[in-house]
């Protein structure tokens, strides 16, 4: 990487899964640090954030989070993980009716009020998806993405072997469902 003085023709996009099965290695912060210069774009994929803390520690793992363009998050069951997503998708106004009444002796009357108030955009408990059966929940096949300077995206996942497009074109998955 030293050579390459930065000049490149074309990017390369290293894609690496199950990364917690390599452990610790100090290449990656390297090209993480270093690899854009040099046309390195890396997509890791870590089953959690613990794993991440596991190799290269709490601050190391805030240095992916804050060099990564985007996040993607799904399938969470860590509150502490759900807590610090519904931070990062922020807050929403809302609108809050209120009225009273009260019977006195010259009759009943009645006040109403209007007020704004915030509260986060999604609760911690939506995205680990411990609800009641009335309140809205994450769909096991959704998730949430978090990009840099834009709001948060809470969309879908295409499972391959669920929609019948993807998997004409896929080898058999002997892992899928049968």
């Amino acid at each position: 990487m030293e050579f390459a003085n930065g000049d490149y023709e074309k990017r390369v996009l290293f894609v690496l899964g199950e990364i917690d099965l390599l452990g610790y290695m100090n290449i990656l912060e390297e090209a993480r640090d270093r690899g854009r210069k040099y046309g390195i774009s890396l997509m890791l994929f870590y089953q959690s954030v613990g794993k991440i803390e596991r190799h290269f520690g709490q601050s190391g793992a805030m240095a992916w989070f804050e060099s990564c363009a985007f996040v993607s998050y799904a399938a969470i069951k860590d509150i502490k993980t759900a807590e610090n997503i519904s931070k990062a998708c922020g807050k929403m106004t809302i609108e809050v009716k209120g009225s009273s009444k009260s019977l006195g002796t010259s009759g009943a009357k009645g006040t109403e009020s209007l007020s704004f108030q915030q509260r986060p955009l999604i609760y911690p408990h939506e995205i680990t998806q411990e609800m009641r059966k009335d309140e809205q929940k994450m769909r096991k096949d959704e998730q949430i993405i978090l990009l840099q300077g834009r709001p948060p995206i809470r969309c879908g996942r295409s499972i391959y072997f669920r929609r019948k497009d993807l998997t004409a074109i896929a080898n058999k998955n002997r892992f899928a469902p049968k």
